[in-house]
């Protein structure tokens, strides 16, 4: 029933977010049940277990295998910045250049890991990145200008989210991030 409606969904909208329960509570492994509807759901799109489950996680291959973080995350200072234009996952693959596809390199992962366990927000703001960025700017120059505009009002470094083309802008205390919308927002 579910796959039928979400098929049924997506012809006619634009998005379809499903919202299911990750799964049983207090047990180390998931029932067949639960196992074999996380593969259904990573059939029907492969970011789909990235949802699933509220903790926090790594999300490694195309999306679908998530490795929850065994710490709890600092509280990161963020701002959205939504330009206010679509740009589809598929259009957002189709413009990357193939060349970026690797896995990530081990030592960055773990230095990502390390300066999120100690919040050191500038270093974490050094190591982040997207591979579809490049060639999503590349199209939309607009989201370039947007990146600009958030640095000079104090971000330690803007990121594209995804396949686009929401950014996400961190600094390094709340207050930074609030001048930052008043002033983006004027």
């Amino acid at each position: 029933y579910i796959e039928r409606r979400i098929k049924e969904v997506k012809s006619k909208c634009r998005w379809c977010i499903v919202v299911a329960h990750g799964g049983e509570e207090f047990t180390s492994l998931p029932s067949p049940y639960t196992r074999d509807r996380y593969l259904k759901f990573l059939e029907l799109g492969a970011d789909v277990p990235f949802f699933l489950d509220a903790r926090p996680a790594i999300m490694t291959g195309i999306g679908e295998i998530a490795e929850p973080l065994d710490f709890a995350l600092p509280e990161l200072h963020i701002v959205l910045i939504a330009p206010g234009f679509p740009v589809s996952a598929k259009e957002g693959y189709s413009l990357m250049d193939p060349n970026c596809i690797a896995p990530m390199d081990e030592m960055l992962r773990s230095d990502i890991l390390a300066s999120l366990r100690t919040n050191d927000a500038e270093k974490l703001s050094q190591l982040l990145f997207n591979d579809l960025q490049a060639g999503v700017f590349h199209k939309f120059p607009l989201l370039k200008i947007l990146t600009q505009e958030a640095r000079e009002c104090g971000a330690l470094n803007t990121i594209m989210t995804g396949s686009g083309p929401t950014l996400f802008a961190l600094f390094a205390s709340g207050q930074a991030a609030d001048q930052a919308v008043e002033v983006m927002q004027s």
